[in-house]
């Protein structure tokens, strides 16, 4: 036998296996890790309404005692497929404990719940500290009542994404949590913990609670009761100032001479916040983590501010500024590069499949879509060539950037053609160029992939030509006044 410690949304036992342990995906494998391999095809070919009797053993078995977890508060995570309830978790926290119940099933039932009970949580063996035994100690293989207020090792399930980030219970599943609770006779002072605390004292601030704009406490950076305290909630770092009645040497109410000296830090503390907003909310636990190191850097800054230090809080907030706006533009710069190479590869095999497959290779315009290519490359030369000194935007508007590059790559394509067309047609005063041809169709192909490759590499030199030949035909350029 072995031993099962439930403490959150897995002590509404039935429901949830019925839910869990009959479906389609699960039964199988359940079933194999109850009863061996082979028996999944039979599990997947039974009804649903009729679920192999050892799934509902851990339903059906009363729980033998109650104990709890020392030295762990239980918290709620996100899931990350954004189907069902938060993940119950257990937070490390030197002076929390997490109340539960204690069942004892078969060493299978525990293997197949710790499997597949969810694909979102995992099984881990922690210390149970029994309190009392329950309605079903009497069935027990061991004496309870002998083991009170001694600890025994059990399997409970925690989230298997441990970087997920934690959320608040929302008002239904508290409501059937509270129930699963009194159900399992839990005592007050358990039912307690598990309402939202949003007191405004700094010793409130715990770990896992929710602050008093309701959002959830993720990281203690600095808590000096009962002068201030400084957090990071789901969203940003926060400051909660000094108790009420707390003064300072002048005897004005400290909370206020905190915020006076918080003032002029607020608008790079917003702006940081608005850079790394992206990164916080990231299912990728790099990329969160690089928000986080910056987050400790601004709590640093915070508490330096909060602890006398007037000029060293704002240079060092302005340092973490310009890095995320050089990191963010670091960014973007790379994205731009990729976007430009992705259009003009996508450019190059268009016009290769339209010179090949829609007018042949013997075609009069055979030409025009080789200097098209030639100008696709040369536009993206030109781009790598000049990419530090180009104004490119922060990877925050990356629509932009990519609408910019693919622009720019048309407009090299658009500029080869038309240069060539001016050429060939004799319009444009050029004749030669050393001993090339640049006028009228006699010119060969490596002509034409230069004259293509400096049209997209220079942005205006067809704008400038267009212009000259808008000149000496007395017309008005588009644009110009008359």
């Amino acid at each position: 036998m072995a031993f099962f410690f439930a403490y959150g949304t897995e002590l509404d036992r039935a429901s949830l296996l019925a839910r869990a342990l009959t479906s389609k995906t699960v039964a199988p494998r359940m079933t194999e890790a109850l009863h061996g391999e082979g028996a999944g095809a039979q599990a997947e070919n039974a009804s649903a309404d009729t679920p192999n009797e050892s799934y509902d053993e851990y339903a059906t078995r009363q729980p033998i005692a109650s104990g709890y977890i020392e030295g762990a508060m239980m918290v709620f995570r996100e899931r990350t497929e954004r189907v069902g309830s938060p993940i119950p978790d257990l937070l490390e926290e030197a002076s929390g404990h997490t109340w539960g119940v204690l069942f004892e099933v078969s060493d299978n039932t525990l293997r197949a719940l710790c499997q597949h009970f969810d694909i979102a949580r995992t099984c881990v063996i922690r210390d149970v500290r029994i309190v009392k035994p329950l309605t079903g100690a009497a069935n027990a293989t061991f004496d309870v009542a002998g083991c009170v207020d001694q600890t025994i090792q059990a399997s409970c399930l925690v989230a298997r994404n441990h970087d997920a980030p934690l959320t608040s219970l929302d008002e239904p599943l508290l409501r059937k949590l509270l129930g699963y609770y009194l159900s399992h006779e839990a005592p007050s002072p358990i039912l307690l913990r598990l309402m939202p605390r949003r007191g405004g004292a700094i010793n409130d601030v715990e770990r896992g609670k929710e602050d008093l704009s309701e959002r959830v406490i993720c990281e203690i950076y600095y808590k000096a009761p009962p002068r201030y305290a400084i957090y990071r909630s789901s969203e940003r770092v926060i400051v909660q100032y000094a108790d009420d009645r707390v003064m300072d040497p002048s005897n004005a109410p400290l909370a206020d001479v905190q915020r006076a000296k918080m003032a002029c830090l607020n608008p790079l503390r917003s702006q940081i916040t608005g850079l790394i907003d992206g990164w916080e909310k990231s299912r990728k636990p790099r990329i969160a983590e690089r928000a986080r190191r910056y987050n400790a850097r601004v709590a640093a800054a915070l508490n330096q501010c909060l602890e006398g230090d007037s000029t060293s809080p704002m240079q060092a907030l302005t340092e973490v500024r310009d890095e995320i706006v050089a990191e963010r533009a670091s960014w973007g710069r790379f994205l731009y590069l990729l976007s430009a190479l992705a259009v003009a590869a996508l450019f190059c095999v268009a016009f290769w499949i339209i010179k090949a497959y829609l007018f042949g290779p013997t075609h009069p315009t055979a030409a025009l879509w080789l200097a098209a290519r030639a100008g696709t490359i040369g536009a993206f030369f030109s781009i790598a060539m000049n990419i530090q000194q180009r104004k490119v935007l922060t990877d925050l508007l990356t629509r932009d950037n990519i609408a910019d590059a693919a622009l720019r790559i048309t407009v090299g394509a658009i500029g080869a053609g038309a240069l060539l067309c001016l050429l060939q047609s004799g319009i444009t005063p050029l004749a030669n160029f050393g001993n090339a041809t640049l006028v009228g169709p006699a010119m060969g192909w490596q002509v034409i992939l230069v004259i293509g490759f400096a049209a997209g590499f220079s942005e205006r030199l067809v704008p400038t030509i267009v212009d000259k030949i808008s000149s000496q035909s007395g017309a008005t350029p588009a644009g110009r006044a008359t």
